[in-house]
């Protein structure tokens, strides 16, 4: 990991690899994953904007959308690396050697057999608006 002090910002840059324990999403298992990172980012030092707690919305332009930290603020890499490599996790945790979903399901439930979970969407009613 190496970090930077550019003036107005940090430069953090970071080549990582560990090996995580998953539980597989389709069978329950518990299996080993490679997981490997090499990432940079600028880290912008600015004050931050104070926040308004009345207005429930407001518009961010392009540049409030980066990462800023007090100039006289304190960085944490090891929570930064630790952030970064919880990115790099696989959305679906799928083990190497769990069977293919047409076989947990059987083939022909698979194809043939909707779910049925949005058959309960099919029972809603649209009720129309009593003021158009």
């Amino acid at each position: 990991m190496q970090v930077r002090h550019q003036g107005s910002f940090l430069e953090v840059k970071a080549k990582a690899a560990t090996i995580v324990t998953l539980t597989c999403d389709r069978t329950l298992v518990k299996f080993n994953h490679r997981l490997s990172i090499d990432t940079s980012e600028s880290i912008w030092l600015a004050e931050p904007t104070p926040a308004v707690k009345s207005i429930k919305e407001i518009e961010v332009g392009f540049d409030q959308l980066v990462e800023t930290l007090s100039p006289k603020g304190h960085f944490d890499p090891a929570a930064w690396l630790y952030e970064q490599l919880c990115l790099a996790l696989p959305h679906r945790k799928i083990a190497p050697d769990a069977p293919e979903l047409s076989e947990v399901l059987g083939v022909e439930q698979a194809e043939s057999q909707p779910d049925t979970r949005w058959a309960a969407l099919k029972n809603l009613l649209v009720i129309p608006d009593p003021h158009e």
